[in-house]
């Protein structure tokens, strides 16, 4: 089935991304999810050339990332079930209060549209700072009992405006110890994550 696809399978798996609607603005709205005045079949009718474009490359499953927004998150999970052979991953982008999307929507009800959804194979978080992601994982749980993804990034902030990321000292990881890494690792193992790894300004470093 399509959870021990990601899960059990023994080599590695190749992921197409979809990312959000908002990155195609230019304008950092992946991680507010302030799209104005757009319907959901318009959202869906924007993912759908581009998810039948990535499927006709034949991934083993599709990394739908960074979204931002309910209303996204809906239209995706409705779009893929027009690809019934296609999985996927969903993951969140989310605000700093650790509890709600980038949008503003509480996290936990959220993401339990998204339980028993059968091409969904993993519910989580992505391009957050990494002091973040245990917070979050928690709040993602309460609304989804299947298995956790969570790639962080460096833990800079993206500045819109001046199109460049900014440090931000007390969670970056752009300094990259293995012992910090390693501590993060553990902790969002320990906190259900079953897929991990890193977004935004990490490096292979901190992959390995």
């Amino acid at each position: 089935n399509g959870i021990d696809r990601v899960i059990v399978r023994p080599k590695p798996l190749v992921a197409a991304s979809i990312g959000a609607y908002g990155a195609t603005l230019a304008n950092g709205q992946e991680y507010t999810g302030d799209y104005g005045e757009i319907s959901l079949d318009q959202l869906k009718d924007f993912h759908r050339p581009r998810m039948t474009a990535l499927l006709s490359a034949e991934p083993d499953l599709l990394a739908i990332e960074t979204i931002p927004t309910q209303i996204e998150i809906r239209a995706l999970a409705q779009l893929l079930k027009e690809f019934p052979k296609a999985y996927a991953w969903m993951s969140l982008s989310c605000s700093e209060d650790g509890e709600r999307t980038g949008h503003g929507e509480k996290l936990e009800e959220v993401v339990s549209e998204l339980e028993g959804h059968p091409q969904i194979v993993a519910v989580g978080v992505n391009c957050c700072k990494p002091n973040l992601v245990e917070t979050l994982l928690r709040e993602v749980r309460k609304g989804w009992s299947g298995p956790l993804v969570c790639y962080p990034n460096s833990g800079e902030s993206w500045v819109s405006e001046s199109a460049s990321w900014t440090n931000n000292e007390e969670s970056r990881l752009i300094e990259e110890t293995t012992e910090t890494i390693e501590q993060f690792a553990k902790i969002w193992r320990d906190s259900g994550a079953n897929l991990i790894g890193g977004c935004c300004r990490t490096t292979p470093t901190f992959i390995q």
